[in-house]
């Protein structure tokens, strides 16, 4: 297979064109800002139609546009509306695909998440929000800490018991709750992350059944497939290369003793490796494109992709503190090197790293495709 995009004069010449329009649209905007620009073409999902919020194109034009804006570092701050707005494309009523995922994806705003929603994958039990049928809707009662990128949301994305009588994994089910809905009670709660964090608490809270995303009971698989998209990977990708690019500037300029760092045996070698390990996520990403290229069914490969991802985010995170010593856990602008940008992206690793966290997640989806999951709830 070429796995060259470039083979082909019309996406080449498409290739022109995106990147011009990302050098004429992005200089001297927030990602933020770009994020809304790329929303309005439909580019955040190039590949679902127009009237779900993309733009029709092909998976190579998708790639294309993808690689481009990879070039320029970008990092979608509405990541959790991606997600969610993917689990309501696959779980929604044509009408919710239409009216949820263009209004999702071209929000200004973002979305609350419930903070320790990924442990539901390995303990569905754990979720203490509840929800009463009633006319047309649910009543939801409870409570939780909930998380979004943004200072701004507009809707909650809510797992509640709605299923009392079945199993805890057949118990749940998936809404998507107006944040200015009556009886929606929000509380400050300061995240180590950076993120805007808050306690929420549902008081006999409303909810028209057209803003429940799948059937009832179907809440656990719903919110597995928030975190099945490659989206995170992607640009935990180009995160890892920006980094690695900087710290090769940084060693081959920082002294120690009267030596550059980049002379030291041991600093070099853990930089070469991660270079070597993003190479290595590249061919990942390939593989998953390639197999989409020509239907062949993905497995476990996506949650592969993103186990592996995140472990080398947390080894790079080591290399950096490892080749700049206690400097890299300030920002003080006089003394932080990067700007303060290695702390921040040491900072970033953490998540996601424990057992309730996106590297768990990712590993027990992986051991489902494969069929492995008794087995390991068996070691548990």
């Amino acid at each position: 297979m070429d796995f060259e995009l470039n083979s082909n004069l019309e996406i080449e010449n498409f290739r022109k064109s995106v990147r011009a329009w990302i050098k004429e649209n992005s200089d001297g905007i927030s990602f933020h800002q770009l994020s809304i620009l790329l929303a309005s073409k439909g580019w955040i999902v190039p590949s679902w139609d127009v009237k779900h919020g993309g733009a029709g194109l092909t998976s190579d034009h998708a790639e294309v546009i993808k690689l481009e804006l990879d070039e320029i570092g970008f990092v979608n701050p509405q990541e959790n509306n991606v997600r969610v707005a993917s689990a309501v494309y696959e779980w929604g009523t044509d009408l919710q695909r239409e009216t949820i995922c263009p209004e999702l994806l071209k929000s200004s705003n973002g979305i609350y998440r419930w903070m320790f929603e990924g442990e539901v994958v390995s303990d569905p039990s754990i979720v203490d929000i509840r929800g009463k049928k009633e006319g047309d809707g649910y009543i939801l009662s409870g409570g939780g800490l909930f998380i979004a990128s943004l200072d701004k949301a507009n809707y909650i994305w809510v797992l509640a018991v709605t299923e009392v009588d079945l199993p805890p994994h057949r118990s749940l089910t998936a809404f998507l709750v107006p944040s200015n809905s009556e009886g929606v009670n929000f509380h400050s709660s300061d995240s180590i992350i950076g993120n805007n964090s808050k306690k929420v608490l549902f008081d006999d809270v409303q909810v028209i059944d057209s803003l429940r995303i799948g059937s009832p009971g179907d809440g656990w698989a719903v919110v597995q497939s928030t975190f099945e998209t490659e989206n995170e990977a992607d640009r935990s990708l180009v995160r890892r290369k920006v980094m690695v690019s900087n710290l090769v500037d940084y060693i081959k300029t920082k002294v120690k003793g009267k030596k550059s760092a980049f002379t030291y045996k041991q600093i070099r070698q853990k930089v070469i490796d991660s270079y070597i390990d993003n190479k290595v996520l590249e061919l990942l990403k390939i593989r998953n494109k390639w197999m989409r290229s020509i239907d062949k069914a993905i497995t476990y490969e996506s949650a592969q992709y993103a186990v592996i991802s995140k472990e080398k985010h947390a080894k790079l995170a080591d290399t950096v503190l490892d080749t700049m010593g206690p400097y890299s856990l300030i920002t003080d602008t006089k003394w932080a090197p990067m700007e303060g940008e290695a702390e921040e992206f040491q900072r970033e690793a953490l998540p996601g790293m424990g057992p309730d966290g996106d590297l768990y997640i990712q590993e027990r989806l992986m051991s489902n495709r494969l069929e492995l999951k008794n087995n390991l709830e068996d070691e548990d």
